[in-house]
């Protein structure tokens, strides 16, 4: 509900029935198997004159309006990740050899989108992206086990990755990262949500994310993020993720004097590929002060872009006094929101 809809009821007698905007999280021990309206609240006017109201004159009598969406929420950083149980299929728990059957139509997706992303990324990918899929071994002909995956990223570079269902709360989220883990939902995409999924799923955290972690640079940023995000002042939580964002997510590098890129949210979606190379987002260096000043949508293609010179260099952007560096930037304030103009 947005303020100034509020004031446009001042002075008028309202009374606001919940209809049901309950949203499924990790406090239930299992999910829920009915499905119940989500993302809408009911108003009623005084002036309609009614009794109180049950739930049968809710659903008749009602004028609905839509609440905040899950992508305003998830822009408002509340320190969880989370699967939309919509979109989001049940996967089975793996087996007792630990690992997870995926059926036709599901290989199907994956095979589809690697094959596909593989040549949008012709030429863009940078080096340590390409080796590192060598060395773990996808292919478009199956989905990869993230048991296989964890064993490889162990041997590589003590790195790893574990299973995860749904909600992953953040202090748990930057304990991982701390260890050089990232967590992996173990679904993937309907094939009618084969273009474009808010959720992560397996196809943008293990191919998207996944080879990165070969890199032992790109491990000690995850480690190194992880530490500091257990550690500063809670208020600065939303912006430090803010150099996550703009690096492990979306990040270009600069090789042979030519953009790259690595981030997994582009490495994962073709149209978030073509954009970064396109030349119509800006490219900034990535500055760490002007990066944790740099507000983002989750559900637009980015405005902007900020490019390292190395993985090393990005290390080095986390090895200064970062709480300082927070405390200014929140002293300065956000820079203009960029995707204004990109909405």
């Amino acid at each position: 509900i947005t303020e100034d809809w509020i004031q446009a009821l001042s002075g008028k007698e309202v009374t606001i029935a919940f209809m049901s905007f309950l949203r499924y999280n990790r406090g239930f021990k299992g999910r829920p198997r009915t499905k119940v309206p989500q993302g809408k609240i009911s108003v009623h006017f005084e002036e309609m004159k009614m009794p109180p109201f049950g739930y049968d004159q809710v659903l008749r009598a009602a004028r609905q309006v839509p609440m905040k969406s899950a992508a305003w929420q998830a822009r408002q950083f509340d320190g969880l990740q989370e699967r939309d149980p919509a979109t989001a299929p049940d996967r089975d728990p793996a087996g007792d050899d630990g690992l997870y059957r995926y059926d036709d139509d599901e290989t199907g997706v994956w095979s589809d989108l690697y094959t596909r992303q593989m040549k949008n990324l012709d030429g863009f990918a940078c080096r340590a992206y390409l080796e590192g899929q060598q060395k773990l071994g996808f292919t478009a002909d199956a989905v990869p086990q993230v048991a296989d995956v964890d064993k490889r990223l162990h041997k590589l570079t003590g790195s790893g990755v574990v299973p995860a269902a749904a909600l992953i709360p953040q202090a748990e989220f930057s304990t991982l990262l701390k260890n050089r883990q990232f967590p992996v939902a173990t679904f993937i995409r309907r094939r009618e949500h084969i273009d474009y999924i808010e959720e992560p799923d397996i196809f943008h955290e293990v191919f998207g994310h996944c080879p990165m972690l070969t890199d032992p640079h790109v491990c000690d940023f995850f480690e190194r993020f992880g530490t500091l995000a257990l550690s500063v002042d809670k208020r600065h939580i939303k912006r430090l993720f803010r150099a996550f964002w703009f690096s492990i997510e979306f990040g270009l590098i600069r090789e042979d004097e030519q953009l790259k890129a690595f981030g997994a949210g582009i490495m994962s979606s073709p149209s978030e590929a073509a954009h970064a190379a396109s030349g119509q987002a800006d490219i900034l260096p990535f500055d760490l002060l002007t990066v944790l000043r740099t507000p983002y949508r989750i559900d637009i293609l980015q405005p902007v872009y900020f490019v390292i010179d190395s993985f090393e260099a990005l290390v080095q952007a986390l090895e200064v006094d970062v709480q300082a560096v927070l405390n200014r930037a929140e002293a300065m304030g956000d820079l203009p929101p960029r995707y204004d103009l990109a909405a």
